[in-house]
């Protein structure tokens, strides 16, 4: 720093300093953000089977669906495994769970 302010130096040196922080900040936000956010899907999911299962066993109903969040769950039972079916980020995924344990 001279009589005058801040050098261009000093300034380029702060900037390069904020992208670097910015470039490693963003990527690893997204990142966490998605893993969150699949996370609260599997567990919507989870529910979904749960309320499907109560249905099962009261009503006796094999299939349904369930819109929560804007996310569509379907759900299929086929006499010994419980699937629930949704689409996460253009993909769909598949949770199933029979009777000894989860697939």
């Amino acid at each position: 720093m001279n009589e005058k302010g801040i050098s261009f130096a000093e300034t380029l040196l702060t900037v390069l300093i904020i992208f670097t922080l910015a470039g490693t900040i963003i990527p690893f936000s997204y990142k966490m953000n998605k893993s969150l956010e699949k996370a609260k899907v599997q567990l919507h999911a989870a529910e979904v089977a749960y309320n499907a299962a109560k249905i099962i066993l009261f009503e006796g109903s094999t299939s349904g669906s369930s819109l929560i969040e804007d996310i569509i769950y379907q759900w299929d039972y086929d006499g010994h495994t419980l699937c629930v079916k949704y689409e996460f980020y253009h993909e769909e995924e598949k949770a199933c769970i029979n009777q000894e344990s989860v697939v």
